[in-house]
This record gives C-alpha cells, structure tokens and sequence, in this order.
C-alpha cells in the first residue's frame, strides 16, 4: 500500500508508493455503508447468502457465452472477483474461470464475509491506477471513503465492472452505460 505523507498539522501533502498507481488500505469499518450495499446489489446480490460461488449465475453466463460463442458475461461472485484480483490475470478463459472457482471456495473458508469484503473493496481498480476505495474517493472527490455522500457512492459502485469506460472524467462517452447502469440499480432498489 501507499504510505501518507503529511505535514506539521496531519494534512495530507502527498503519497509514497511501492508500486505504480495508487493504493491506500482502510479496514471495512472506515468505508461508507451505503457503498458497501450498493456494491454488494450490483455485484453480487447472493453474497452473504453463497459459499463463494453462485451456481445459478455461473450456469446463465456459461449458457450466454454460448450463445454469444465467447466469454460475454461474467457471473463472478465477489469472491472469485477477489481471487482473480489476486492470483489471477484479468484474461477471460475458461482455463482462468476454471481456477478461480477453487480459489474462491478457498477464500471463504479462510475469511469472514465482511473480511473478503473488505479485501475486494480494497484491491478492486477504480481507474488507471487507482486501487482501493480510499484511493478513488480521494482521488475522484477529495475525501475519505467514511464520508462518501450518496451521489458519489452510486458513481463508484457503477463503475466497477469496467472503470476505464465508465469512469466519466476519463471517457465523457460512458454516460449512458452509466445511465444503464443506474436505471438498472434504481429498479433493484425499488423492488
């Protein structure tokens, strides 16, 4: 992770880093709720109700890719997302698919499901090089991820599946996948 430097008064002046991008770690405490609920619908809505894998979702992706004669559509929980994040590379693959299953089973029963949140929430890119929800809420709104308002947690937890298209101060055109995205949300949340 990033080390903060700051100045006489705790204000923050800029960030050491190991690595390239930025990365800075905040326990899940520290990470606004609604966030991690917004996160957890668009993503995952079986998260806390699955051991890591959500057959249902596996099967109407591999049916899709079928049909779609490639690998179109996800269906990734949380925490085979967190094992590819991890061990993985971002390559879509059966071969890849294959491995992460495992991983992922390995991932709960290693950690709680709040621990694997935290972890997904944490290592998951926001953007060219930003890693981690305190990096993007810093970088995208000047503030710390605790204190994100409810306009700027919906902007982030849409654009998680493909930062770089929906990130609207990178790529301006992203709006009506955004847009999609949000109508979509909207509705689950109605429901």
């Amino acid at each position: 992770v990033c080390i903060e430097i700051l100045d006489r008064n705790d204000e923050l002046l800029d960030y050491a880093c190991p690595f390239d991008g930025v990365r800075i770690w905040k326990p899940l405490s520290k990470i606004d709720k609604n966030l991690r609920l917004l996160v957890v619908m668009l993503e995952d809505d079986k998260f806390f109700e699955h051991g890591g894998l959500d057959l249902d979702e596996l099967w109407n992706s591999l049916e899709h890719d079928i049909e779609k004669k490639k690998m179109a559509r996800g269906g990734s929980t949380i925490t085979q997302q967190l094992a590819k994040n991890l061990f993985l590379t971002k390559e879509k693959s059966i071969l890849r698919k294959a491995t992460e299953l495992p991983l992922a089973i390995r991932l709960e029963n290693e950690f709680s499901k709040d621990q694997i949140l935290e972890l997904y929430l944490n290592t998951i890119e926001w953007g060219h090089g930003i890693f981690g929800i305190e990096a993007a809420a810093r970088l995208y709104f000047d503030h710390e991820a605790a204190s994100l308002t409810t306009p700027e947690t919906w902007m982030l937890a849409l654009m998680i599946p493909n930062p770089k298209e929906l990130n609207l101060w990178a790529t301006p055109k992203g709006e009506a996948s955004l847009l999609k995205r949000a109508k979509h949300l909207s509705v689950r949340l109605a429901q």
